[in-house]
């Protein structure tokens, strides 16, 4: 959050990516924000589950990043 509060003024646009991932036994979904062409997390959650996420854990993830990046005009780019 420090990089974004830094290197982005109140009212800026931000894109951030969603996306799930198999890493070894974990299953992550992850939201990161776009940041001189990388792709910095910001939030995620395991998942106590394999496979793709459903509407309910999406929300779950992204509910908070809303409410921290009230701030600013978000862009949300994912796939499905």
């Amino acid at each position: 959050m420090m990089i974004i509060q830094r290197e982005f003024s109140d009212g800026s646009q931000l894109i951030l990516t969603i996306d799930r991932t198999q890493w070894k036994h974990n299953n992550i979904f992850v939201i990161a924000v776009i940041y001189q062409k990388r792709a910095l997390p910001i939030y995620w959650q395991i998942l106590p589950k394999k496979g793709s996420t459903n509407l309910a854990e999406q929300k779950a993830v992204i509910k908070p990043v809303l409410r921290l990046l009230k701030k600013y005009k978000l862009v949300i780019i994912g796939d499905s």
